[in-house]
């Protein structure tokens, strides 16, 4: 009697296994078929900030059935208060690559239109956390979503708030016969903030040539022995011309000035000789000296020019040039309004005596030139 207790006890343990097994896999079998291809691209993370929602699923079964629905619950902390038609477009295609948006209309569908409607959903009453969209009372036709279709749900708006606290997030889609979830992560911050500063650079160089090259110092012009027909100037040839370098990073550019120690060619032995400056035309015969600005250019940026009164035609290496005349006070002789990359300008000196001019070998003037950054 004992064994035989203990043989029935096993029976019904084993029994009972059994039914439990097979009713668990009836259970997988019935279930609904899961929603493929979910995911929410969001154009803010960041806790508490509106944000586009863009959803797009995948199901594996039609849904086009007058009073089908596809529902979306957001979790509590997504707040779709004051939320509208005008917030959503719907796109139904057979790939990921989505056109034609599907006509929408509040509450209950149309003929060919999706119904929308926000709600409370399982969130506080005082929100809206639920997106519930109906088929169109059609059934098959245009706005038809056939089994294995892509449907892809944009949401832009203001009204929509990311939940206040950080964490993943739980979405739910569920369809008449189809359901999946996943999630989206909700940050403190999802924005980085990259600095940096540009420090202001200034150079500057002073070149004494009858070609475009670097000199050293000391800078000098020798115009030589002046006369009555030709006068002197930087020739390109044998006498020097002024050569000027700049280049600058500052916001507003550069500006370079000229100042004369004399204002004039004057005689080192005798002071009250001199051969004044002027702005006009060397001439021949007519006492006058100055400068010009015979070219400029630069690499990159801003445009580098030159200013009055330097910049009159012509400004050749001829002898009849129409110079500025140069003062004791500073002068703009060049200038950029931006910043510039390797501004070059040449620039010419030309003088001319008269025949009264009193003869010495020392006539000579230094010209003091300043580059200054602009803000």
């Amino acid at each position: 009697m004992k064994n035989f207790k203990y043989k029935f006890l096993s029976i019904v343990t084993i029994f009972t296994v059994i039914l439990t097994t097979s009713g668990f896999v009836n259970i997988l079998t019935a279930r609904a078929a899961s929603l493929t291809s979910m995911y929410d691209t969001m154009s803010r993370l960041k806790v508490s900030l509106p944000a586009t929602n863009t959803i797009v699923f995948r199901s594996p079964s039609a849904i086009h059935t007058n009073g089908n629905t596809i529902t979306i619950d957001f979790p509590t902390g997504f707040d779709f208060t004051g939320s509208v038609v005008g917030d959503l477009t719907v796109k139904i295609s057979a790939s990921t690559t989505f056109t034609t948006s599907e006509t929408l209309v509040a509450g209950a569908p149309g003929t060919t239109t999706w119904g929308t409607a926000f709600s409370d959903g399982s969130c506080s009453t005082n929100q809206k956390c639920r997106l519930v969209l109906t088929a169109p009372t059609s059934g098959v036709g245009a706005v038809d979503f056939i089994a294995n279709d892509y449907m892809q749900i944009t949401y832009a708006s203001t009204h929509e708030l990311n939940p206040a606290s950080t964490g993943l997030k739980i979405i739910s889609i569920t369809t008449p016969a189809d359901a999946g979830s996943f999630a989206v992560a909700i940050v403190d911050d999802d924005q980085v903030s990259v600095t940096a500063s540009v420090g202001v650079s200034l150079t500057f160089d002073i070149d004494t040539s009858t070609t475009n090259s670097s000199t050293s110092n000391p800078y000098s012009v020798a115009l030589g022995p002046l006369t009555t027909v030709n006068g002197s100037n930087s020739d390109g040839s044998t006498i020097n011309s002024i050569w000027i370098s700049l280049t600058t990073s500052s916001s507003a550019g550069a500006t370079v000035t000229v100042k004369s120690a004399n204002a004039a060619l004057k005689s080192t032995a005798v002071s009250t000789d001199s051969i004044p400056s002027a702005t006009g035309t060397i001439t021949p015969g007519v006492a006058n000296y100055g400068l010009c600005v015979l070219s400029v250019t630069q690499a990159s940026g801003g445009t580098l020019t030159a200013s009055s009164p330097f910049a009159s035609s012509p400004c050749t290496h001829g002898h009849v040039d129409a110079v500025g005349g140069v003062t004791t006070s500073t002068q703009n002789i060049l200038s950029v309004g931006s910043p510039m990359s390797s501004g070059r300008s040449e620039i010419v000196v030309a003088a001319e005596n008269n025949a009264v001019t009193p003869a010495h070998n020392d006539y000579g003037d230094t010209l003091t030139f300043l580059a200054t950054a602009t803000f």
